[in-house]
């Protein structure tokens, strides 16, 4: 069992160059262990963190980071906290020249959800940036080689490397293109995925009505702890080390947006936005140093209010849409434009950074965009308002 585990290595784990036909092809549930044991296996000096929103978009531009071998690093449901701990990780591993932090809404509620996968275990220095012995891989090598779960892991990486089937992951960290488009074979299947994460994201107890009486809230406890603690001790690291990195909101497709606004959480995603602004500059002013940039693309622009595939509006049906998986994920296409304008261009056409001076004026004027759109767009409104409807969320929210 251990000898099949180690040679054919499913997680990417150990120190094993995979052969072609046999076990290159690996299809990774548990990112936490592939993703933290490969970035110290390799010499990674460009990392990107977040989300899957990250994960899902950012394939690394290589203008973006020129002369560096970049990573991504991004996990699905990943919190600030887990994010610090992948940032220490990495940055002790190698250290790093250029960074992307994605930051997300849902990832400063107080009640979001834990990740099963999460483990001290894979980090290379312990949470006050210590390095650990270089004995600390070791619990993990054991319970990987002598893993009934993992020789069934091993088979199938067998199997599917034979078969030649998509890996779950690009090399460069990012969630591979095929199983994506599979997912979004055709239009009706695009319309079922934006229906999944609509009725996810709106109702009561989902992705942001998680807290008491579904509400959301950044307040953990009655002391007063708030998730913009753990944003503070984020950046109190990156300060600290003078890291170069660069913030960014990922961009949300429009229906988002709308069905945001429908639930009465416009104005607390407004004001999360003012505060990342000053938590940004009042920990920069403690170091001494420029506020990093923080850029929005959650915006109401041509790219994010793009037409569903059948749209009648639409001169002919297209296949499928250019610039998101689903109203939450972007595609490459777009990651592409957001790194062009983070570190090359820094246009802010199709995204703006958020600056204390700026702040109140952009999320003013956001709130405009989206009313004019919806003034503009009354057959998606009534589309986002039925769904609402039919969660029993608007009716929750307006009474």
């Amino acid at each position: 069992m251990a000898t099949v585990n180690f040679l054919v290595n499913p997680f990417g784990v150990f120190p094993v160059k995979p052969v072609a036909g046999y076990t290159d092809v690996r299809f990774i549930e548990n990112v936490r262990i592939y993703k933290n044991f490969l970035i110290k296996n390799r010499s990674i000096d460009g990392l990107m963190l977040g989300s899957s929103r990250i994960e899902e978009s950012m394939n690394p531009l290589p203008a973006a980071w020129p002369g560096m071998q970049v990573y991504n690093m991004a996990m699905p449901g990943a919190s600030l906290q887990e994010m610090l701990r992948n940032l220490q990780h990495a940055n002790a591993v190698t250290p790093l020249k250029q960074g992307m932090i994605g930051l997300d809404f849902f990832m400063f509620s107080a009640f979001a959800g834990s990740v099963s996968d999460f483990s001290e275990d894979y980090f290379a220095v312990d949470t006050e940036g210590n390095k650990k012995p270089a004995s600390y891989v070791l619990r993990t090598y054991a319970n990987l080689l002598f893993s009934a779960d993992v020789l069934e892991k091993s088979r199938d990486t067998i199997k599917d490397s034979r078969k030649r089937a998509a890996p779950s992951h690009e090399d460069n960290g990012m969630t591979a293109l095929a199983p994506h488009y599979a997912v979004v074979k055709d239009n009706a299947a695009v319309y079922k995925l934006f229906d999944s994460f609509e009725n996810n994201y709106f109702r009561k107890n989902g992705f942001w009505l998680n807290g008491p009486g579904s509400t959301y809230t950044t307040v953990k406890n009655a002391a007063g702890e708030s998730t913009f603690d753990d944003l503070r001790a984020l950046l109190d690291y990156i300060y600290r080390n003078n890291l170069n990195i660069r913030f960014v909101i990922s961009p949300l497709h429009v229906r988002m947006l709308l069905g945001m606004d429908g639930i009465g959480l416009w104005p607390a995603f407004s004001d999360w936005k003012r505060q990342l602004v000053m938590v940004n500059e009042q920990v920069a002013h403690q170091y001494g140093q420029a506020a990093k940039p923080i850029w929005d693309f959650a915006v109401v622009n041509d790219l994010t209010t793009e037409w569903l595939p059948e749209d009648p509006r639409l001169p002919a049906p297209k296949n499928g849409m250019q610039w998101f998986w689903d109203p939450a994920h972007p595609k490459p296409a777009l990651g592409d434009l957001v790194q062009e304008r983070v570190f090359i261009s820094f246009n802010e056409d199709i995204g703006k950074i958020l600056r204390p001076d700026t702040i109140d004026s952009h999320v003013q004027q956001q709130t405009v965009a989206l009313h004019d759109y919806m003034k503009n767009d009354p057959a998606t409104v009534n589309a986002i308002q039925k769904r609402l409807e039919s969660l029993n969320t608007w009716h929750w929210v307006k009474h």
